[in-house]
């Protein structure tokens, strides 16, 4: 994408990740039930969103993405397993060995616990294997054997039931939102790369068709959070737990068309607190898990009993403090790491 930012997809960005701070923090049924029905399915559906593979070839493809998903997953991983190796493992017992957290990166997925110090690492593998997917099927011309085929490959993604490496099982079933996402693209992104700005759509221009699109999208929203609380399907895709197919597959594409209508037409505009958020995603992504148990743990000596897991209010001001505390993280990633891969062509 380069510098090209589209402020929605930055803000439903920044919304997703609030979600996945949510979803670690607040463990309460009812926000596990509204918030992992459809959280890492939005990002694999962002994703292909803002996928333009028609300009690579195959090597090239598989270099980007390598260089994009797979290298800061390695950095990520060793940096919070160092932490874990060094300080947080004299704090908290773990039943498994120093040494097995290198085999889990090896893995790239949840098994076994061996990805115990840092288990939200899962997604950058699995999204990895997603897009390679994604490509090898996009060079078919038909989209409707493009379907058929990502249909049978989310089946077989649901009938394994452990996981395997690097998430190739989830990635298949992932593969069916990333697909929608890019079947989107053509008609929420417009005004990038080759495209003009006088090809873009004008259907905002109109009062009406906005207000009725808001009203539609809300309107998803609700049924959305309605049926999640009522429904109560148990989902944890980064350890291959669906509950019921069925209604995992009506929430997802329920919670994903109603969050990205509502961004799109009725929130287009730049949101700078959700923007910083969606453009800063991937660091906050990989270290919030590390420094949540810190601010659990000098809450629980400040205040015993700290409710964080059950109250909307302690779990807000922990996740602002986790945010606060990843800032200078950001800043490092983004002023030093990056330039480093930048001088070595990587980035």
């Amino acid at each position: 994408m380069g510098n090209n930012r589209i402020n929605w997809i930055d803000n439903i960005r920044g919304c997703g990740i609030l979600l996945v701070l949510f979803g670690h923090t607040l463990l309460t049924n009812n926000a596990h039930n509204i918030i992992y029905g459809f959280h890492m399915p939005l990002f694999f559906f962002l994703s292909g969103l803002v996928c333009d593979e028609k300009k690579y070839d195959w090597k090239q493809f598989f270099k980007s993405r390598f260089n994009s998903l797979v290298i800061p997953y390695l950095v990520f991983y060793i940096i919070t397993w160092l932490y874990w190796l060094f300080f947080e493992r004299n704090f908290r017992s773990f039943n498994i060995e120093w040494w097995q957290p290198l085999l889990g990166m090896l893995y790239g997925a949840r098994w076994h616990g061996l990805m115990v110090h840092n288990v939200i690492l899962w997604f950058l593998p699995c999204l990895f294997v997603t897009e390679l997917l994604f490509f090898l099927i996009s060079r078919i011309s038909s989209k409707w054997k493009q379907l058929i085929l990502v249909s049978v490959l989310a089946c077989c993604g649901f009938c394994f039931k452990m996981n395997l490496p690097w998430g190739l099982n989830i990635a298949c079933v992932a593969l069916q939102f990333f697909w929608l996402g890019n079947i989107f693209r053509m008609f929420f992104v417009h005004g990038l790369c080759e495209r003009c700005a006088s090809d873009e759509v004008k259907v905002n221009n109109s009062p009406t068709t906005k207000n009725a699109v808001g009203f539609i999208s809300l309107a998803l929203i609700v049924v959305y959070i309605v049926l999640s609380v009522y429904l109560n399907n148990n989902v944890n895709m980064g350890v291959n737990v669906f509950g019921n197919v069925c209604i995992f597959e009506l929430l997802s594409y329920l919670g994903i068309i109603g969050l990205s209508l509502l961004f799109w037409s009725f929130i287009k505009g730049e949101i700078k607190i959700l923007g910083w958020l969606g453009q800063n995603t991937l660091v906050i992504f990989a270290f919030h898990q590390p420094i949540l148990r810190i601010v659990k743990f000098l809450g629980n000596k400040v205040l015993p009993a700290f409710p964080v897991e059950t109250s909307i209010w302690y779990a807000l001001l922990a996740d602002i403090t986790v945010i606060l505390c990843v800032i200078p993280l950001i800043w490092f990633h983004n002023k030093c790491f990056v330039k480093v891969l930048n001088k070595l062509h990587i980035a």
